[in-house]
């Protein structure tokens, strides 16, 4: 209900870029799911009953560490990943820029600008579409994909099986449970102690757990 509330206010804001700071815990919700893969959202008035069918524009970005999703949420998301090889996020002596927000609001034309670049880029050697694919942003996919490729940049949507493990280790294991029960007997019917001996001998398990 809250999540709801928070995504109507945003939309009926008109903002273009909607940010959930620092999560924690799981990331799901069946009104922010649904919302991700539609173009209109049903945004519900602050304080009463009314609703407005408002278009969905806004870019939504989540900042997590370690960030864990449902299923559905996983599907929904690309993960951008920024890890500081040192290990240490707030040691700033081997960042390129010492103050990254006063560098980049002194230098938001040029980044515009670079930006608009990569597009007129990829429009002049032919719009050649991307070939990576997400289920229900297909047409996005194939755009960012095609202007990332055309200014030669690799690795566009490269990380989704990592980002699945990553994000819902419960559903890797069970892949993997069913992946072995299904090379060890195929079809034929087995009791549930017989699965209990497959799950304890069974190698890749073992490494999971």
């Amino acid at each position: 209900e809250e999540v709801h509330k928070t995504i109507s206010s945003a939309l009926l804001a008109g903002r273009p870029v909607i940010i959930f700071d620092n999560m924690r815990g799981t990331l799901k919700s069946a009104s922010l799911e649904g919302m991700l893969t539609s173009r209109r959202f049903a945004a519900r008035i602050l304080g009463g009953t009314i609703e407005m069918d408002v278009p969905v524009r806004a870019i939504f970005v989540v900042t997590s560490n370690n960030a864990v999703t449902n299923p559905d949420m996983q599907r929904r998301s690309a993960r951008i990943r920024i890890a500081r090889l040192d290990g240490r996020p707030l040691n700033q002596s081997h960042s390129v820029h010492t103050n990254i927000i006063a560098w980049t609001l002194a230098n938001h034309e040029l980044l515009v600008s670079a930006a608009i670049c990569l597009i007129q880029n990829w429009i002049d050697t032919g719009m050649v579409p991307g070939a990576e694919t997400l289920g229900s942003y297909e047409e996005w996919a194939r755009v960012i994909g095609g202007i990332l490729t055309a200014a030669r940049i690799p690795g566009f949507l490269q990380n989704r099986d990592a980002f699945k493990a990553d994000a819902n280790p419960l559903e890797v294991e069970w892949e993997a449970f069913v992946r072995a029960w299904w090379n060890h007997c195929g079809g034929d019917p087995i009791s549930t102690t017989d699965l209990l001996t497959i799950a304890d001998r069974d190698e890749l398990l073992r490494e999971l757990t």
